[in-house]
């Protein structure tokens, strides 16, 4: 299972590519490679996908609630419902 993600912040944009890799015999995953970089300007990054023919696209908004708790950190995503754009 693969994703590829621009992510854009008032804190700066990025790119991630993740590939899970899934047990065959369980169907469960196992682990995640995961790179990550920073993009100068991530509007101008899907135009330029966009051009090279990337059509689909999920738009996701949320918010984070991040603790500290005993040296453990808990973090809770807050998503709303998310929509498809073609």
């Amino acid at each position: 299972m693969r994703w590829f993600r621009i992510r854009l912040t008032n804190k700066g944009d990025s790119a991630c590519y993740k590939n899970w890799h899934v047990d065959p015999k369980t169907g469960n995953t196992t682990h995640c490679d995961e790179i990550e970089v920073k993009l100068v300007d991530g509007m101008q990054t899907l135009k330029l996908l966009e051009a090279i023919g990337f059509t689909d696209k999920r738009i996701m908004e949320k918010t984070r609630q991040k603790y500290s708790v005993d040296g453990f950190k808990i973090v809770i995503d807050n998503v709303k419902k998310s929509r498809n754009l073609c």
